[in-house]
């Protein structure tokens, strides 16, 4: 068994260093030809104001991107939780509605809570919970359009994030929560580990997480992340 462990950590960690290396050498070619596109400019100071401006969205995508490989490979060493205690969901979720308050009106996105009935009760890590719950947010008011209506509903025994920002395709839902795999078509550009994280967090804890398009007359109208105790 120890052997078997040992084997499993050598594989998780040759994984996590391939895609590392593989997913950092795009951000960082973009970094260095928006840095010479800048020292090119010369007295252009539009082009080297765009120059930098696209720097600086390179830099916060290689900096989100390296956060959510070394949580990610945190979480993949962990076995089990430790320190855990009771959740309280309700708790949770309003502190991750009032954080996301803002962005989400910048965004001309409402962010709201329902609450049908007090969840079961639960033991978990509180932290990663709160970054499961606030991973599944953020991806819904960066890549749903204004406009849209984004709901976390707490029931007996499920957690709904949904939105009515219109889905995404049916070959798309399947390959969601793969790790790097994004969507084509965005406009947004993520790291493609977010759904990762909230797979990797939910297994910890024992709870099932699924996708699925929200219906309505046969019409694709939005996307919900169904989390069940």
């Amino acid at each position: 068994q120890f052997f078997d462990r040992t084997s499993a950590m050598l594989q998780r960690e040759r994984r996590f260093t391939s895609d590392a290396a593989h997913e950092l050498r795009s951000p960082l070619a973009a970094l260095r030809i928006q840095t010479e596109v800048a020292q090119l400019a010369g007295d252009n100071a539009q082009l080297r104001e765009q120059a930098l401006c696209h720097l600086t969205q390179g830099i916060d995508r290689a900096s989100q991107l390296i956060e959510h490989l070394l949580m990610l490979s945190k979480l993949d060493n962990l076995q089990e939780l430790e320190e855990i205690q009771p959740l309280d969901w309700k708790g949770i979720i309003q502190s991750l509605i009032a954080e996301r308050y803002f962005l989400a009106e910048k965004r001309q996105i409402t962010l709201t809570f329902e609450k049908e009935a007090e969840l079961k009760e639960k033991q978990g890590q509180p932290i990663l919970i709160s970054l499961m719950l606030r991973n599944l947010i953020d991806n819904a008011i960066k890549y749903c359009p204004e406009g849209t209506k984004i709901s976390v509903k707490m029931t007996a025994c499920q957690i709904i994030v949904e939105d009515n920002g219109g889905g995404v395709e049916p070959d798309d839902l399947k390959k969601l929560g793969q790790r790097f795999y994004r969507p084509a078509g965005q406009n947004e550009k993520g790291s493609g580990l977010g759904l990762s994280i909230v797979m990797r967090i939910a297994e910890l804890h024992r709870l099932k997480v699924r996708l699925e398009n929200v219906m309505e007359q046969n019409q694709r109208i939005g996307l919900k992340a169904i989390i069940t105790l």
